[in-house]
């Protein structure tokens, strides 16, 4: 049983139990010994826990105080996201009446309390034209397409420059002697025509010689003139002895419908299509100037050559217009597309 308990506080003042400096009395209290000072010796330290008690109190206050002050501070400061330049500002909090933010710059602009998102986005700066110049290559800043261009010499299409189809044929702007240089070199004088008016493919001039047809240079298509009028439906219809439109347009669309030596095409071929053989009026034997190498004026060396303002078989062969030409005079060439 502990040494302090009691059921009279008698047994209390004889247990020898320590107790306070100031006079009073032993009292047993729910069975405890406790010591009670008088009222007049405890005034002294009542009134230093009093003060004690009151400056703890004040504190208390104060600290109170200071703690209603930060919160009244704060009760009307909205803190909402916002945009500073292109800085988003955003989880706003009050602190002592100033909002404090995280930030983050938007790569893209902020509008709106909000980073702007990428403005090229869903663009796709597809190749395009704009008149006759092609656009391509594009790329995408700030919302805006930016693109490389090409003019078109034949115009613009879906995006593409037009590429004139295998079986398109021109009449050349260049007129020369029957010394081509052989049929290569026939070739070689359309080929450099159309890389220089920007036509794509390989490009070669409608002739024969001794050994070769026209016909058979040439592939089997729809044959078109420079700006799309149907000359022939196929091969077959091209060398029936009639087209259906006159070849009269250069390589740069430019119309020839002269009357006198610049309507003549050199083509040493027959309406067929087939290398011109044989004789007529007195010449014996039409040898197409050599096989386009010679140039000189002989009666019996000459070439056949075509009509360009004729839609019968004069187009290719006029020779029965007294067109059994010297090989000094100088013509036109026909010159087909034969591959991309």
């Amino acid at each position: 049983m502990p040494k302090n308990f009691c059921e009279t506080a008698f047994e209390c003042e004889s247990k020898d139990l320590t107790h306070g400096d100031c006079v009073g009395n032993w009292h047993c209290i729910s069975n405890r010994c406790k010591w009670a000072c008088t009222q007049e010796d405890s005034t002294e330290d009542e009134q230093e826990q009093n003060d004690e008690d009151e400056t703890e109190q004040e504190d208390n206050v104060e600290d109170k105080t200071d703690t209603e002050q930060d919160e009244d501070s704060c009760t009307n400061v909205d803190c909402p996201k916002k945009c500073v330049e292109d800085v988003l500002l955003y989880n706003g909090k009050c602190e002592n009446a100033q909002c404090t933010y995280s930030e983050i710059e938007c790569e893209h602009g902020c509008e709106n309390a909000q980073c702007i998102g990428d403005p090229c986005l869903g663009m796709a700066c597809s190749d395009a034209c704009d008149g006759a110049t092609r656009k391509y290559n594009g790329n995408c800043a700030s919302g805006e397409c930016t693109y490389e261009t090409e003019v078109c010499n034949r115009g613009c299409s879906g995006g593409e420059c037009v590429i004139l189809p295998v079986g398109t044929i021109f009449t050349s702007s260049t007129r020369q002697t029957a010394n081509l240089g052989g049929i290569a070199g026939a070739d070689g004088i359309c080929q450099s025509l159309a890389n220089n008016a920007g036509l794509s493919g390989i490009w070669k001039a409608l002739i024969s010689d001794s050994s070769t047809n026209a016909k058979d240079r040439i592939p089997d298509t729809t044959y078109k003139r420079i700006g799309g009028a149907v000359i022939a439906n196929n091969k077959a219809d091209l060398f029936d002895s009639s087209i259906q439109n006159k070849i009269n347009l250069d390589e740069s669309s430019v119309l020839h419908d002269d009357i006198g030596q610049g309507s003549y095409v050199w083509t040493g071929s027959k309406p067929d299509g087939t290398v011109f053989t044989g004789g007529y009026e007195g010449v014996t034997n039409v040898t197409n100037c050599d096989n386009w190498t010679f140039e000189q004026h002989e009666y019996q060396n000459r070439g056949v050559a075509g009509y360009i303002r004729a839609t019968d078989r004069e187009w290719i062969d006029a020779h029965l217009s007294s067109n059994v030409s010297y090989c000094n005079n100088e013509q036109r060439l026909y010159c087909v597309k034969t591959s991309s």
